[in-house]
């Protein structure tokens, strides 16, 4: 039902004569029940906290894999190769992994070195040994060791950080006086 109306103005529009709206029902929620999920959601829920807590292991596992295992004073030669590793990667910001790794990268590869002239100074560990554990050939240790002394004597820089580092894990590790000089043999100093 329309009906006309003029306004003040005398202009007439048209409307309705009454407005009917619906009155909007909102849910009623007492406040002492609590709304209860049902069995799916509560699946789904589940579910879900399953797989953070899977994902939560993983990265726990990860991270358990790269943290060193430091012994005060090694027994072992084998506990010193390994604390010689970490020490040198942790102080050079690499991942103990990396160094024995095939990556071949120029920074990497001279933290390698490093490693490598502490491990044949301070073990009884052979050429060949020292490249098993970085998973190398008795060459390239001796390359390393050859590389290792060029750069001493020709980057300060260098020759300095390589002496912090070797002085921390003499330290830290009680490791003494060097068991052989850096150099392997007298054809190899002769050749530098």
């Amino acid at each position: 039902m329309k009906s006309a109306i003029s306004n003040s103005s005398g202009v007439h529009s048209t409307r309705p004569a009454f407005n009917i709206t619906p009155p909007i029902e909102f849910p009623v929620r007492s406040p002492s029940v609590p709304s209860v999920p049902s069995v799916v959601e509560l699946l789904d829920r589940l579910t879900a906290v399953e797989k953070a807590i899977a994902k939560l292991n993983l990265r726990l596992r990860s991270i358990t894999q790269t943290v060193p295992k430091f012994s005060a004073v090694p027994k072992t030669t084998s506990e010193k190769v390994h604390n010689i590793i970490n020490a040198v990667a942790i102080a050079t910001g690499y991942a103990p992994h990396a160094l024995i790794s095939p990556c071949r990268s120029g920074d990497l590869s001279k933290v390698r070195w490093i490693a490598i002239a502490i491990i044949h100074q301070y073990t009884t560990l052979t050429l060949v040994a020292i490249g098993d554990t970085f998973q190398r050939d008795h060459g390239t240790i001796m390359h390393a060791l050859k590389g290792i002394k060029t750069l001493i004597a020709v980057d300060k820089e260098f020759a300095q950080r390589f002496r912090e580092i070797s002085n921390d894990i003499i330290g830290r590790y009680q490791l003494g006086k060097p068991l052989r000089p850096l150099m392997p043999c007298a054809n190899m100093a002769a050749a530098a």
